[in-house]
């Protein structure tokens, strides 16, 4: 998903329900949702390749979220 696509989802669920913006942000284990966790760090960017992220702010390709 891109950065884009995501920010617009949000901003569409916000735009419908101001109120959401007070929700608490949690993130899934995976798309069973066998486990969730808060989402408690800063949006980071970095370098996502071969399943690895790397802190960077150089020539980026991904940003996480936790």
């Amino acid at each position: 998903m891109t950065l884009r696509r995501f920010l617009k989802q949000l901003n569409d669920l916000v735009d419908a329900n101001p109120s959401f913006e007070e929700l608490q942000v949690v993130s899934a284990s995976d798309d069973e949702g066998n486990a969730f966790n808060e989402v408690i760090y800063e949006p980071a960017l970095g370098n996502f390749e071969d399943d690895e992220f790397e802190n960077t702010d150089i020539e980026p390709n991904a940003i996480c979220i936790n």
